[in-house]
């Protein structure tokens, strides 16, 4: 996985990085029904980050590496953010992104149509699952 080359990698470069690569899987992906697969991504890519940042900070204990790297954004808690400035003064927040947030298709077995399909946050084709004639 990208973290293990990037063992001495700054937070945000590795948000970067790490967003790239988990964002084509999911576009890849999302076209089947993978919720418990990206439920499973999530989970992996959290134990290797937890192990990354606690491998940075030998003496540290859990409730500060937990502060230092994991911010809690909305309902979320443990998401994996880093702020970081940039030349102009400001302060941006990179955040990693979730596999389960990415919207999927589904597809109905019985009629073979799409059931789900939301694109940028635009319903498309058939909610309901119905066949129009």
């Amino acid at each position: 996985m990208a973290v293990a080359a990037n063992k001495t990698a700054k937070q945000a470069n590795l948000i970067r990085l790490l967003n790239l690569v988990l964002r084509g899987w999911a576009n890849y992906h999302s076209h089947v029904v993978a919720k418990k697969a990206f439920d499973r991504v999530d989970h992996e890519v959290w134990s290797t980050l937890w192990r990354w940042a606690v491998r940075r900070h030998p003496k540290k204990g859990a409730r500060w590496v937990k502060i230092k790297y994991f911010k809690t954004k909305g309902f979320r808690d443990w998401v994996f953010a880093a702020t970081e400035n940039k030349e102009d003064g400001t302060t941006r927040e990179v955040i990693l992104l979730k596999e389960s947030d990415t919207p999927m298709i589904g597809i109905s077995t019985s009629k073979r149509t799409p059931i789900l399909t939301i694109r940028n946050g635009r319903r498309t084709s058939n909610p309901d699952g119905v066949r129009r004639c």
